[in-house]
């Protein structure tokens, strides 16, 4: 298998990973075969795209060399098992989390397997995704492993591999940088609009600042892309964030505190944080809340 340059390509589950990535694909010359889902709608919209078919997941499996679960983690180790695989095509799951492990049934029946994990995030509507430039964590076996590594390579991204025994930590990392984000991102913007700006100027102005932090710590590190009153050492400026937010944002109170104290010893692993006492001020922040 290692000496196929382009794989024939399959997909079971047709959601939103699969909907970019069976495309990026398709571009990049890779012979997607045949479609299966759940919604036969989403199937077709999906093959209607690549010039692929729509069929049952056996199928998918008759029909492939190389064939991607794109289905939630839960389900995977259940769909491997549910149909009859061969050996020398590939069975590859798309979870962050899962290792090879629950690929086992394809495993035995002969099968190489895989975790191909585009680092990236794939929102719902209005929301844009490309795979250029994006890391994908990978866990095979040689040679399978090169043949993945290429795959990424041709899509325009890079290859990490990734082991199954760190999957777990390197998708929680990926969680903190991503969802975990966008949920801050969400919370700044509620801050902003009970101080009385529009949701969209606040998702517009954060969005832009989030965008140039985030490429200053791709470019320099987290260590000197952070900036804000707890480097400085302004711990009035602190009171006064926890004060308003305890009057108006309580909710947000405590993620506030506790990205505060990660942001304090940040700051003073680099030389900043002016000095401050930084646990006994959002302690007694804790005592007043």
């Amino acid at each position: 298998m290692g000496s196929e340059p382009l794989l024939t390509v399959g997909f079971i589950g047709a959601g939103r990973v699969a909907r970019t990535l069976a495309p990026a694909l398709h571009k990049a010359g890779y012979d997607i075969r045949a479609v299966a889902n759940r919604s036969r709608a989403s199937a077709e919209a999906l093959v209607d795209a690549i010039g692929a078919e729509a069929v049952s997941p056996q199928e998918v499996v008759d029909h492939c060399a190389l064939v991607f679960l794109a289905v939630p983690d839960g389900a995977i180790a259940f769909v491997a098992e549910a149909v009859a695989w061969r050996s020398g095509q590939a069975a590859v799951h798309l979870s962050g989390a899962l290792g090879r492990g629950a690929l086992a049934a394809a495993a035995d029946a002969g099968a190489a397997t895989g975790a191909f994990h585009p680092v990236q995030t794939f929102g719902g509507t209005g929301t844009r995704t490309t795979l250029d430039g994006v890391a994908f964590g990978i866990d095979a076996e040689p040679p399978f492993y090169g043949v993945l590594a290429a795959m990424a390579e041709r899509l325009g991204g890079r290859a990490l591999r990734v082991p199954s025994e760190a999957r777990a930590l390197y998708h929680a990392g990926a969680v903190l940088a991503c969802g975990y984000l966008t949920t801050l991102l969400g919370e700044a913007v509620s801050v902003w609009e009970r101080a009385g700006l529009s949701r969209a100027d606040a998702q517009a102005a954060l969005a832009r600042m989030a965008e140039t932090t985030a490429t200053n710590v791709g470019a320099a590190g987290a260590g000197e892309a952070l900036t804000g009153p707890i480097v400085r050492g302004d711990a009035a400026t602190v009171r006064a964030h926890l004060a308003a937010l305890r009057r108006t944002s309580p909710q947000t109170l405590e993620a506030y505190k506790a990205v505060g104290k990660r942001a304090a010893t940040l700051a003073e692993a680099n030389g900043g944080g002016g000095g401050v006492d930084w646990n006994a001020l959002f302690e007694e922040a804790r005592q007043c809340g």
